[in-house]
């Protein structure tokens, strides 16, 4: 059984950039996953027609119209998680059903960055990013409790490097 999952950052495409969304677009249908997580998202980039999607609720920065923090596309119907999620404005969860492997929770976030100040909390020493990680680790556990037999996906913006040299990231 072959399941193709992806995960991107697709940086905050703005409604009418038509040229930019149609990249977006035409690389993700070359692709053809099965299940899309998109980190820096908005509504009106789609996979194909025809997907499901489930996306965080307002972002916590200045947005634009359509933009989420994490949007969830997948073939198979989602069945909406969010009042699951202890953080709605940097994470979205759905579950679906896939026809060979059965239940699928799929939780999409944003970890805080090496500068950002997440819910009041500056990212000095990682401390955002480390009560961020507790906090949605209580959800996985809330999820996982509630639907034992089916399969967790966490994927999104880790904002984590593991080389020298880049920007982003908790220390």
């Amino acid at each position: 059984m072959k399941m193709r999952i992806a995960n991107w950052n697709i940086e905050r495409p703005q409604t009418g950039q038509t040229e930019k969304i149609d990249a977006l677009e035409t690389r993700m249908r070359q692709i053809d996953a099965d299940i899309w997580i998109l980190t820096e998202s908005n509504r009106q980039v789609t996979p194909v027609p025809g997907y499901y999607s489930q996306h965080s609720g307002p972002p916590d920065r200045p947005s634009t119209v359509g933009e989420a923090w994490c949007s969830i596309w997948a073939h198979d119907e989602l069945e909406d998680l969010s009042s699951d999620i202890s953080d709605p404005a940097r994470c979205t969860a759905a579950r679906l059903q896939h026809p060979k492997v059965g239940g699928i929770i799929v939780y999409a976030l944003i970890l805080p960055w090496h500068t950002d100040n997440w819910q009041g909390r500056p990212n000095k020493d990682g401390v955002a990013f480390t009560e961020a990680l507790k906090l949605y680790q209580s959800d996985w556990r809330r999820l996982t409790a509630k639907f034992p037999d089916d399969l967790l996906i966490v994927a999104g913006d880790f904002n984590q490097n593991v080389s020298d040299g880049n920007y982003y990231g908790s220390p």
